[in-house]
């Protein structure tokens, strides 16, 4: 039996926690990842950030990690992703965003959601996929919606990060 992406990240963040046990910025972030493909040649990793977290992008998962308490304060981190994926979901939504997941580790929580490919420009590409009541939902409750914050899954845009704060996703 195939293990399902979940699976696989707790293992990788089993592996990875030893290189960011310790870290407290998105450049500790960084560079803890670049000791871990040091040691793991064979690993394609990606990293990316934003002001309130760090992603690591493999072939089908991405792990985030939460690393700035103001801006999660401010705009949302992976907690309210959690809880506005449920919301979403409540309202028939949840086919717009990739479903993501928390686990504790360590010190840590880690936000994962299946990797979702393809960047493209929002207005231009997205806008033609949704139709009225999907579009509205998107604009009465995302604000950062921009070409890396969703991709393509089976010829549909998901939204990839809708971290907002929670009292703007209720």
């Amino acid at each position: 039996m195939k293990n399902s992406y979940k699976i696989r990240a707790i293992r990788f963040i089993e592996k990875l926690y030893p290189y960011i046990e310790n870290c407290d910025d998105m450049w500790d972030y960084r560079k803890a990842l670049a000791h871990f493909k040091y040691d793991n040649p064979h690993r394609n990793i990606r990293f990316a950030y934003g002001i309130s977290r760090v992603a690591f992008i493999t072939s089908d998962y991405v792990v985030k990690i939460d690393y700035d308490p103001e801006e999660i304060d401010r705009i949302g981190g992976g907690n309210s992703e959690e809880q506005f994926y449920a919301f979403a979901k409540q309202r028939g939504y949840a086919h717009l965003l990739a479903e993501v997941s928390s686990f504790a580790y360590g010190t840590k929580v880690f936000y994962v959601m299946p990797r979702i490919n393809g960047i493209g420009k929002y207005e231009d590409d997205v806008q033609w996929f949704l139709n009225e009541d999907d579009r509205d939902f998107v604009d009465d409750y995302l604000f950062d919606m921009h070409n890396l914050n969703y991709g393509w899954k089976n010829g549909y845009p998901v939204i990839v990060d809708y971290a907002c704060n929670v009292l703007t996703c209720s």
